[in-house]
């Protein structure tokens, strides 16, 4: 019910998450407004998000 309430959807996960499987989905990717990440994804992923209007972000990790 949040979700589908909420102006925006944003998603903050690492690479390692792309191209794994999850038990839990919170919503369908296509109700994203945006993806942040700390790699490029590949370009299903950059296709998808284009054709889906999320806006995608990425910024390697800097070390501290």
């Amino acid at each position: 019910e949040v979700i589908e309430k909420a102006h925006e959807v944003i998603m903050l996960a690492d690479h390692s998450k792309f191209n794994q499987s999850a038990t839990i989905c919170f919503c369908p990717l296509e109700r994203l407004s945006a993806l942040i990440t700390d790699r490029r994804p590949d370009p299903e992923y950059i296709d998808f998000c284009a054709r889906n209007n999320i806006r995608l972000h990425w910024e390697p990790l800097k070390d501290r």
